[in-house]
């Protein structure tokens, strides 16, 4: 993301994992908003690649996107890796595809980042899950963290067990529970912004205002990365105080809830225009992403996007 700043601890300890850790698997867990995908891809292309870390291949896997299913996954991953020798769909279930993969990356260094893994978990499944929060419906059991599909926790299961020349690193706001004792997967919780980057992130953004100023706005929102990214760039786009950290007062009105990003959220939504604010009502109303073309023909309010 641009101007991303700081996570110095959290990358050297990537780092080392990489390094120096034979634990083949590293879990990244946090809420939504903390930054876990950011971080991630600010660590694998500025710490790794743009410094000459050599891998045979790195895959990064992002099950937030449309038809991004763990099928998918497989049939990707084995055309990368086989160099397109290996059509995946003549494959025919998912269990041989799943040999395959592993026939394939057994002896590979490559680097796997899968991101958003929690959306193959019980407490994400259905339509409704892009607009879910952290708020899940939890049980004795602790089954809202298992894996839809056999398939993945078998999977998750051979990956940490013993291929220590492939890496593989997870982003998830839940842990899954197939993981809880197998010692090949690391845990690391992802915590609030550090103060003294947050301070530097608003720099960044162009806002005007003391460090004391700026920490003190920070945080009110419990120094929450996705919230503080918001509430910047309203500040910077206020016509009125253009930039200057005072525009906090104006953003402030609403009373505290939580989780913060909530409020963050519907800060955001009313700071728009009316005509941004039907632009955005209008696409809330589909539950899959939509592409570019799809999206424009929305756009009647002859802004760009």
């Amino acid at each position: 993301q641009e101007n991303f700043v700081g996570r110095q601890k959290e990358r050297s300890l990537l780092l080392e994992w990489l390094e120096n850790d034979p634990t083949p698997m590293l879990s990244l867990v946090a809420v939504g908003g903390m930054g876990k995908s950011a971080l991630s891809w600010y660590w694998l292309t500025e710490d790794l690649l743009k410094r000459g870390k050599k891998f045979e291949g790195v895959i990064w896997w992002s099950f937030y996107d449309k038809e991004s299913s763990f099928e998918r996954f497989l049939e990707n991953s084995i055309s990368y890796a086989s160099g397109g020798k290996v059509n995946p769909k003549e494959i025919e279930s998912t269990w041989d595809k799943m040999q395959v993969f592993f026939d394939l990356f057994r002896n590979a260094n490559f680097l796997l980042v899968l991101d958003g893994l929690e959306r193959l978990l019980w407490a994400y499944v259905g339509l409704g899950s892009p607009y879910q929060g952290d708020t899940v419906k939890e049980d004795e059991n602790q089954d809202f963290r298992v894996c839809t599909d056999p398939n993945v926790a078998k999977f998750l299961q051979w990956l940490s067990a013993g291929y220590p020349q492939t890496k593989t690193l997870i982003t998830t706001r839940l842990f899954p529970k197939e993981l809880d004792v197998i010692v090949g997967c690391r845990r690391m919780t992802l915590e609030i912004m550090d103060k003294g980057d947050a301070v530097e992130f608003f720099k960044r953004q162009g806002i005007k205002g003391t460090r004391a100023e700026i920490e003190e706005v920070c945080s009110a929102y419990g120094f929450h990365p996705l919230s503080l990214r918001l509430l910047s760039g309203m500040i910077v786009h206020d016509m009125k105080y253009e930039g200057d950290i005072k525009a906090w007062t104006k953003y402030n009105l609403l009373p505290k809830l939580v989780p913060k990003e909530h409020h963050i959220l519907d800060l955001a939504y009313n700071s728009l225009d009316k005509k941004r604010q039907a632009f955005i009502s209008k696409l809330s109303a589909f539950r899959n992403p939509m592409d570019y073309d799809a999206i424009s023909i929305f756009n009647l309010f002859a802004f760009q996007f």
